[in-house]
């Protein structure tokens, strides 16, 4: 089994290219999600990395290996969990 790793924060979709710099400042892709905690492997590409779970504090978080950036949908979230 591999590693996993829970990483936060991370900026807002607004902050994401004014606190980075370079080629990580554009989202490589945006998905919109329900929960606040999501797991990122990069997917079946090139993009592939160790699996991250990034939890979103208040809009979106920034995958920091391959710069996915996931939104968190109107009204989701919310939840206090089990």
């Amino acid at each position: 089994m591999g590693r996993i790793a829970i990483i936060r924060p991370s900026p807002a979709i607004e902050d994401a290219s004014s606190k980075m710099d370079g080629p990580a400042a554009t989202p490589t892709e945006i998905i919109h999600v329900d929960d606040r905690t999501v797991a990122c492997d990069g997917g079946d590409s090139a993009l592939g990395h160790p699996r991250v779970f990034l939890y979103i504090e208040d809009r979106s978080a920034l995958c920091p290996y391959c710069s996915r950036l996931y939104v968190l949908n109107e009204g989701a979230g919310h939840g206090t969990g089990h």
